[in-house]
Protein backbone atom coordinates (compact mmCIF):
# COMPACT_ATOMS: atom_id res chain seq x y z
CA UNK A 1 0.00 0.00 0.00
CA UNK A 2 1.15 3.39 -0.79
CA UNK A 3 1.24 5.94 2.27
CA UNK A 4 -1.18 8.65 1.49
CA UNK A 5 -0.34 12.33 1.43
CA UNK A 6 -1.42 13.51 4.89
CA UNK A 7 -2.17 16.30 3.66
CA UNK A 8 -4.59 15.24 1.67
CA UNK A 9 -7.92 13.75 3.49
CA UNK A 10 -9.53 12.37 0.87
CA UNK A 11 -6.52 10.10 -0.42
CA UNK A 12 -6.01 9.42 3.64
CA UNK A 13 -9.60 8.22 3.86
CA UNK A 14 -9.40 6.16 0.29
CA UNK A 15 -6.47 3.86 2.31
CA UNK A 16 -8.61 3.59 5.69
CA UNK A 17 -11.47 2.01 3.14
CA UNK A 18 -8.95 -0.04 1.39
CA UNK A 19 -7.85 -1.39 5.07
CA UNK A 20 -11.44 -1.52 6.02
CA UNK A 21 -12.46 -3.36 2.67
CA UNK A 22 -9.65 -6.09 3.44
CA UNK A 23 -10.25 -6.52 7.13
CA UNK A 24 -14.31 -7.47 5.96
CA UNK A 25 -12.37 -9.89 3.90
CA UNK A 26 -10.85 -11.25 7.14
CA UNK A 27 -14.38 -12.02 8.19
CA UNK A 28 -15.70 -14.18 4.59
CA UNK A 29 -17.70 -10.48 4.13
CA UNK A 30 -17.89 -8.43 1.14
CA UNK A 31 -15.30 -5.21 0.74
CA UNK A 32 -18.12 -3.00 -0.13
CA UNK A 33 -18.99 -4.03 3.86
CA UNK A 34 -15.31 -2.43 4.83
CA UNK A 35 -15.20 0.37 2.72
CA UNK A 36 -19.26 1.65 3.68
CA UNK A 37 -18.47 1.33 7.73
CA UNK A 38 -15.20 3.10 7.05
CA UNK A 39 -17.09 5.83 5.23
CA UNK A 40 -19.49 5.94 7.87
CA UNK A 41 -16.99 5.68 11.20
CA UNK A 42 -14.73 8.66 9.68
CA UNK A 43 -17.77 10.65 8.83
CA UNK A 44 -18.81 13.41 11.14
CA UNK A 45 -22.17 13.06 10.43
CA UNK A 46 -24.66 10.64 9.46
CA UNK A 47 -24.88 9.74 5.82
CA UNK A 48 -27.99 9.00 3.50
CA UNK A 49 -28.23 6.09 1.20
CA UNK A 50 -27.65 8.11 -1.72
CA UNK A 51 -24.53 9.60 0.21
CA UNK A 52 -23.22 6.35 0.54
CA UNK A 53 -23.56 5.13 -2.85
CA UNK A 54 -21.66 7.93 -3.90
CA UNK A 55 -19.18 7.63 -1.67
CA UNK A 56 -18.18 4.01 -2.46
CA UNK A 57 -19.43 4.04 -5.48
CA UNK A 58 -21.82 1.27 -6.05
CA UNK A 59 -25.41 0.86 -6.87
CA UNK A 60 -28.46 2.07 -4.32
CA UNK A 61 -29.78 -0.98 -4.21
CA UNK A 62 -26.39 -3.24 -3.39
CA UNK A 63 -25.51 -0.59 -0.66
CA UNK A 64 -28.58 -1.12 0.78
CA UNK A 65 -28.42 -4.76 0.96
CA UNK A 66 -24.74 -4.10 3.18
CA UNK A 67 -26.49 -1.82 5.15
CA UNK A 68 -28.98 -4.24 6.47
CA UNK A 69 -25.99 -6.25 7.16
CA UNK A 70 -24.03 -3.81 8.45
CA UNK A 71 -27.28 -3.05 10.90
CA UNK A 72 -27.69 -6.21 11.62
CA UNK A 73 -24.48 -6.84 12.46
CA UNK A 74 -24.57 -4.39 15.36
CA UNK A 75 -21.97 -1.82 13.38
CA UNK A 76 -23.93 0.55 12.33
CA UNK A 77 -27.35 2.10 13.36
CA UNK A 78 -30.45 4.01 11.03
CA UNK A 79 -31.40 7.55 12.11
CA UNK A 80 -33.74 10.07 11.05
CA UNK A 81 -33.81 13.62 10.77
CA UNK A 82 -37.24 15.49 11.48
CA UNK A 83 -38.91 16.47 8.62
CA UNK A 84 -37.02 13.93 6.65
CA UNK A 85 -38.23 11.10 5.24
CA UNK A 86 -34.79 10.04 4.24
CA UNK A 87 -33.08 7.32 6.39
CA UNK A 88 -29.42 7.99 7.87
CA UNK A 89 -26.83 5.50 8.71
CA UNK A 90 -24.03 5.78 11.59
CA UNK A 91 -21.41 3.95 12.70
CA UNK A 92 -21.82 2.63 16.09
CA UNK A 93 -18.40 4.90 17.51
CA UNK A 94 -18.30 3.53 21.11
CA UNK A 95 -16.47 0.81 21.29
CA UNK A 96 -18.06 -0.28 24.76
CA UNK A 97 -21.33 -0.29 23.41
CA UNK A 98 -20.12 -2.27 20.08
CA UNK A 99 -18.83 -5.13 22.24
CA UNK A 100 -21.95 -4.78 24.74
CA UNK A 101 -24.13 -5.13 21.60
CA UNK A 102 -22.18 -8.12 20.00
CA UNK A 103 -22.35 -9.47 23.51
CA UNK A 104 -26.28 -9.58 24.28
CA UNK A 105 -26.71 -10.33 20.38
CA UNK A 106 -24.49 -12.71 19.51
CA UNK A 107 -21.69 -14.03 21.71
CA UNK A 108 -24.60 -14.81 24.91
CA UNK A 109 -27.05 -16.82 22.26
CA UNK A 110 -23.87 -18.65 21.04
CA UNK A 111 -22.81 -19.19 24.96
CA UNK A 112 -26.68 -20.06 25.77
CA UNK A 113 -27.19 -22.59 22.79
CA UNK A 114 -23.58 -24.21 23.93
CA UNK A 115 -24.33 -24.69 27.61
CA UNK A 116 -27.65 -26.44 26.36
CA UNK A 117 -25.53 -28.48 23.98
CA UNK A 118 -23.07 -29.31 26.58
CA UNK A 119 -25.47 -30.26 29.33
CA UNK A 120 -27.03 -32.71 26.67
CA UNK A 121 -24.10 -34.08 25.64
CA UNK A 122 -22.84 -34.72 29.75
CA UNK A 123 -25.97 -36.57 30.76
CA UNK A 124 -25.84 -38.81 27.44
CA UNK A 125 -22.04 -39.38 28.69
CA UNK A 126 -22.71 -39.91 32.47
CA UNK A 127 -25.32 -42.37 31.22
CA UNK A 128 -22.97 -44.25 28.97
CA UNK A 129 -25.52 -45.36 26.10
CA UNK A 130 -24.19 -48.86 24.64
CA UNK A 131 -24.28 -46.76 21.34
CA UNK A 132 -21.90 -44.02 22.76
CA UNK A 133 -18.25 -43.88 22.92
CA UNK A 134 -16.19 -46.19 24.87
CA UNK A 135 -14.92 -45.07 28.14
CA UNK A 136 -11.91 -43.75 27.20
CA UNK A 137 -13.82 -41.52 24.17
CA UNK A 138 -16.44 -40.56 26.85
CA UNK A 139 -13.15 -39.28 28.90
CA UNK A 140 -11.79 -37.45 25.92
CA UNK A 141 -15.49 -35.85 25.51
CA UNK A 142 -16.04 -34.99 28.63
CA UNK A 143 -12.31 -33.18 28.84
CA UNK A 144 -13.32 -31.17 25.62
CA UNK A 145 -16.28 -30.12 27.25
CA UNK A 146 -14.93 -28.94 30.34
CA UNK A 147 -12.11 -27.22 28.30
CA UNK A 148 -14.91 -25.15 26.87
CA UNK A 149 -16.90 -24.37 29.59
CA UNK A 150 -14.09 -23.13 31.30
CA UNK A 151 -13.15 -21.05 28.34
CA UNK A 152 -16.72 -19.78 27.94
CA UNK A 153 -16.48 -18.67 31.73
CA UNK A 154 -13.43 -16.58 31.16
CA UNK A 155 -14.68 -14.92 27.76
CA UNK A 156 -18.18 -14.27 29.65
CA UNK A 157 -15.92 -12.54 33.03
CA UNK A 158 -13.72 -10.60 30.49
CA UNK A 159 -16.54 -9.24 29.11
CA UNK A 160 -18.23 -8.07 32.03
CA UNK A 161 -15.28 -6.65 33.31
CA UNK A 162 -14.83 -4.60 30.47
CA UNK A 163 -18.21 -3.63 30.45
CA UNK A 164 -18.19 -2.65 34.03
CA UNK A 165 -14.97 -0.79 33.45
CA UNK A 166 -16.61 1.60 30.90
CA UNK A 167 -19.73 1.91 33.38
CA UNK A 168 -16.97 3.08 36.26
CA UNK A 169 -14.92 5.12 34.15
CA UNK A 170 -18.20 6.79 32.38
CA UNK A 171 -19.93 6.99 35.99
CA UNK A 172 -22.77 5.27 33.76
CA UNK A 173 -24.92 2.73 36.01
CA UNK A 174 -23.91 -0.27 35.75
CA UNK A 175 -26.51 -3.02 33.65
CA UNK A 176 -26.66 -6.43 34.66
CA UNK A 177 -29.17 -7.73 32.09
CA UNK A 178 -27.74 -8.01 29.11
Amino acid sequence: MTAPNPDSWSSTMEAVASTFARAAGVYGQSPLLGRLLAVLFFSPDPMTLGELCEAVGAAKSTVSVAMRKLESGKLVRRSWKKGDRRDYYEAVGDPHQLLHDWMSTFLAAEMSAWIEASTLAKAALDAAPSDGPDAAGRAEIQTRIEAFNAFGEIVATTFQQVLASHHVHAGLPLETDS
